[in-house]
């Protein structure tokens, strides 16, 4: 099977949430490799808080204040996205931070968020990035908040590998797809990743080194079998070179980073097919894990999107 445009992905608007920390710069390297491979506009969105006085959910400023806000504050933003040729338009909302950014997501192709901090000594990530994680049916990029010590570089990351997720549920095969078309258009590697759960088999992450965990005698079956589903319900294109990791251990986020450690992935692809009525609110257990501990990007898949005939066709 080879390559086709009919096979790369449509994502003709990608929003790219600001805040104006130096952390928001993270996300530009990665706006301008989408919006360059895939043709896309970049809304770099800056959500305030509702002015004094103020009533309804949320409104666009005003010029001359946007304007002078816009040119003043978001140049650092836009000036690295501008220079390498794509196209952007800054955007400022003022109304409830998450109702605005759940409303501007509602409308693109894909959103890109930075994590502040990276996690702290709990793992937890910033509240806004998550939140809009857990509720945008768009899907949502969300880069590590570290910035190195060499201080921010726009400069695109070339993605060597591209990894994703499976359990074989529906949902994540699709999501093996959309990992599939990506690694296409970006010319990646593929490293497709399955957690074998198993009561108390710890996994350990030190940097670049992990430690799995002894096997106990017989989990050598439940093993193959994930390799089997592997090979007879995911169908890799001849273009595409190819991984396939099967990991066991007690804790699925730690498999997964740890897989992604090994494998020396670039960038994180999960899908989340959470169900029932919390599960709204909720990316599941594991992928908020992940998210929490991730030291790569992670391009997040809800269900809902997942679920769509029409997803970036």
């Amino acid at each position: 099977m080879t390559s086709s445009s009919a096979d790369t992905p449509h994502i003709p608007l990608i929003v790219m949430t600001a805040d104006l920390s130096t952390v928001s710069g993270l996300s530009v390297p990665h706006a301008i490799a989408f919006g360059r491979r895939f043709g896309s506009t970049i809304e770099v969105l800056h959500a305030a808080p509702p002015a004094a006085g103020s009533t309804g959910s949320f409104s666009v400023l005003a010029a001359p204040d946007k304007d002078k806000w816009l040119t003043n504050s978001l140049r650092p933003l836009l000036a690295p996205l501008q220079a390498y040729g794509v196209e952007t338009k800054p955007v400022l909302l003022r109304g409830d931070v998450d109702d605005v950014l759940r409303e501007a997501a509602s409308t693109a192709s894909l959103v890109i968020t930075t994590k502040h901090g990276g996690g702290d000594s709990h793992g937890r990530v910033g509240s806004k990035s998550i939140n809009l994680a857990r509720t945008a049916t768009a899907p949502i990029l969300v880069v590590p908040g570290t910035v190195p010590e060499g201080g921010l570089n726009p400069e695109p990351p070339y993605y060597e590998t591209i990894a994703v997720t499976t359990d074989f549920s529906e949902e994540s095969l699709a999501g093996v797809r959309h990992a599939v078309r990506l690694a296409r258009a970006f010319r990646a590697a593929l490293l497709i990743i399955n957690v074998v759960q198993a009561r108390g088999l710890k996994a350990t992450i030190d940097g670049t080194n992990v430690t799995w965990p002894d096997l106990p005698e017989g989990s050598e079956a439940r093993i193959d079998d994930a390799r089997y589903k592997m090979a007879e319900q995911i169908e890799i294109p001849e273009d595409v070179a190819v991984e396939q990791r099967v990991v066991m251990c007690d804790d699925v986020a730690t498999g997964i980073t740890g897989a992604c450690v090994e494998g020396k992935a670039d960038l994180l692809v999960i899908p989340s097919h959470g169900m029932g009525r919390i599960a709204t609110m909720l990316l599941g257990s594991a992928t908020e894990s992940v998210l929490q501990r991730s030291k790569i990007p992670v391009l997040v898949l809800r269900r809902q999107w997942l679920q769509r005939g029409d997803a970036w066709k």
